[in-house]
């Protein structure tokens, strides 16, 4: 079946499940009240038949509770095939969703996950390289086009180390990550946790780690200071946010 086809909602799929169940096990709807209350539920007959119909949300409380009333993964709601609404902007597969209860971690892709995010990428990143391309002298060898905004999108993704360093040069912490990846082939922070991985010994203990990362972390501070010193004479709007992308690229497809 093609998943992508049928879309229903959360509570609809929970609720055709727990109905599956309930009959699969001949079951009456007060039997199953009756079950998850030693779980610790308060549920009543007519609580179960509202979540079966769709017309009852159940918390993530509820469902882990009423697995193990029924010593079931969590995964078992969500067999069978179509997508899921997570959100009125947000669906996934049930095939997804139940990869995610059992510990899948892979990014998957845009017949798997529909969020606003996936669906205005090429978008996200036309805008992401235009705002860094102000930076783009500090790192010379980045990739062209459709790569070029890829790698542009991977420089974005700061963290404290660059926010630490941008503020003690007056520049933008994507600008910090703009001369990382121009002088080494990757962030700040990738940097540093390199190096101290490698300098550190196999019995070092937390602190003397956390003494290491700060001479790292000055080594390459001195290493970028000629760069970031260039920059900070530039000057440099900061880019959007993740969600004022996502209003950015909604707001022109309403007015087209």
């Amino acid at each position: 079946m093609d998943e992508s086809k049928t879309v229903k909602s959360l509570r609809a799929v929970i609720g055709e499940r727990l109905k599956s169940l309930r009959e699969d096990r001949g079951e009456r709807q007060e039997t199953v009240a009756d079950a998850v209350r030693f779980a610790g539920l308060e549920w009543t007959r007519s609580t179960v038949a509202a979540i079966e119909a769709g017309r009852r949300e159940v918390a993530l409380e509820e469902l882990l509770l009423l697995s193990l009333a029924y010593r079931l993964p969590l995964s078992y709601f969500f067999e069978g095939d179509g997508r899921v609404e997570l959100t009125p902007g947000a669906t996934a597969t049930r095939t997804v969703i139940r990869a995610k209860l059992t510990g899948d971690t892979q990014r998957w892709g845009p017949d798997d996950w529909d969020v606003p995010s996936d669906r205005a990428w090429p978008e996200l990143l036309a805008i992401l390289a235009n705002y860094h391309r102000r930076y783009a002298w500090a790192w010379p060898d980045m990739p062209e086009g459709a790569e070029g905004m890829l790698a542009a999108a991977e420089a974005a993704r700061v963290g404290e180390a660059e926010h630490t360093v941008a503020k003690r040069f007056g520049v933008a912490p994507v600008g910090v990550s703009m001369a990382a990846f121009g002088r080494w082939g990757r962030g700040f922070t990738a940097e540093r946790d390199a190096r101290v991985t490698q300098e550190a010994a196999p019995d070092a203990s937390a602190r003397s780690l956390q003494a290491l990362r700060g001479h790292v972390s000055r080594g390459l501070i001195e290493e970028l200071a000629p760069t970031l010193e260039q920059m900070a004479a530039m000057p440099y709007e900061e880019p959007p946010t993740a969600a004022e992308l996502v209003e950015m690229t909604s707001t022109k497809k309403k007015g087209n």
